[in-house]
């Protein structure tokens, strides 16, 4: 089923997709140096919250959906593992991008959009 892509669907995957990469750029070089080191609280709040807007506009991934939300309270996990929940996340967004609906949406509103910088 095709999914009719709003103005506002579009924006908020442009945001998430931007918030994303840029947390994971920034998790990336942390796990670099110590991949088996700890997430903060702080961390764990911004994946959960990147977990749970992602899971609403991407509704048909089954590699997302078996993404649950991190501990936010001890027992948190290691860089590489956040690493890993970010590529997912990234992954999804990605093929949401390259959908047949968003296809359709970038073509009729090409002139709008031609200034957007597309990392995808």
């Amino acid at each position: 089923m095709s999914t009719i892509i709003t103005d506002r669907l579009y924006e908020v995957h442009r945001e998430l997709a931007t918030q994303t990469e840029a947390i994971y750029i920034e998790i990336n070089k942390l796990a670099t140096k110590k991949p088996t080191e700890r997430i903060t609280k702080l961390i764990s709040m911004k994946i959960n919250h990147l977990i749970t807007e992602v899971k609403n506009i991407v509704r048909d991934d089954d590699f997302l959906n078996a993404i649950d939300t991190v501990p936010v309270n001890n027992d948190f996990i290691r860089l590489d593992e956040t690493l890993i929940i970010l590529a997912e996340l990234r992954s999804a967004l990605k093929k949401k991008w390259q959908s047949e609906s968003f296809k359709i949406y970038r073509k009729e509103n090409s002139l709008r959009n031609v200034s957007l910088v597309e990392r995808f």
